[in-house]
């Protein structure tokens, strides 16, 4: 039985410290290495791949509590200070909103595609990060995007040549929340690319939620489209009052 050293201790720690998580090097199971063989259905050991050890404080829990955390929800968008959904407090107008997106979190929504619309600063980008934080800690690839910050890295890369595998990426990751989009001071090649990416994630049920503070009726009318089908999206107003102003005048 291999036994842990010194160094695979201290190896150990620094894996944490450089990316988050680590196998334990205690670990029984993986003896440390935090894979192992997997068996096959006949209960022979399949030599041909590995496997994350699901043992008790190895890798499998260390890489589930490391993306609990704000250094990995950093890398999915999420700013510093990530809002939960147990930290939102539903208002008038804002109610249906909220079942909205923590169902879509939860899965409690078989519809993938969510578009949330309305005024400003009624907590439309808190829900944001709350469902990319939740949909993260169910094991989904969710990455969250201001639409305006998302827009600029597109132009720039073009520059690099690498717009392309930017479309196909946001076109294809597990899960696409866009927030604030737009239509003012943004160019048509710039909606564009925005509907592409809708439309190549509506055409395969990927889970995608946007938030707009123009009617929906606004909306370019492919965009309308996708988000009116009834049978893969959801719709809703958010209509609750701005809290920035309301807390200025308290």
């Amino acid at each position: 039985m291999h036994e842990p050293t010194i160094e695979d201790i201290r190896e150990n720690e620094e894996q944490r410290k450089r990316i988050g998580y680590a196998a334990n090097p205690l670990c029984k199971v993986c003896r440390g290495f935090g894979r192992v063989y997997p068996l096959k259905e006949n209960g022979t050991v399949d030599y041909s791949r590995t496997v994350i050890c699901t043992a008790p404080d190895c890798l499998a829990d260390s890489i589930k509590c490391w993306k609990e955390t704000g250094q990995y929800l950093e890398l999915k968008g999420i700013s510093s200070r990530f809002q939960t959904f147990e930290q939102f407090i539903p208002g008038t107008g804002t109610e249906k909103c909220f079942v909205a997106f923590k169902n879509l979190a939860t899965g409690n929504c078989e519809k993938p595609l969510l578009l949330c619309y309305g005024g400003v600063g009624n907590g439309k980008t808190h829900l944001c990060q709350a469902l990319t934080a939740e949909l993260n800690k169910r094991g989904i690839n969710a990455f969250y995007y201001r639409v305006p910050d998302l827009l600029k890295t597109l132009r720039a890369s073009i520059e690099t040549h690498d717009l392309d595998e930017w479309i196909k990426s946001l076109s294809t990751v597990e899960a696409l929340i866009l927030d604030d989009y737009g239509l003012e001071n943004q160019t048509d090649w710039a909606l564009a690319n925005i509907e592409d990416i809708i439309d190549a994630r509506w055409q395969e049920k990927r889970i995608t939620a946007m938030t707009t503070n123009k009617d929906i009726t606004q909306l370019p009318a492919r965009m309308q489209s996708r988000f009116r089908d009834v049978l893969i999206s959801v719709a809703v107003l958010n209509s609750g009052k701005d809290y920035r102003i309301q807390k200025r005048s308290n």
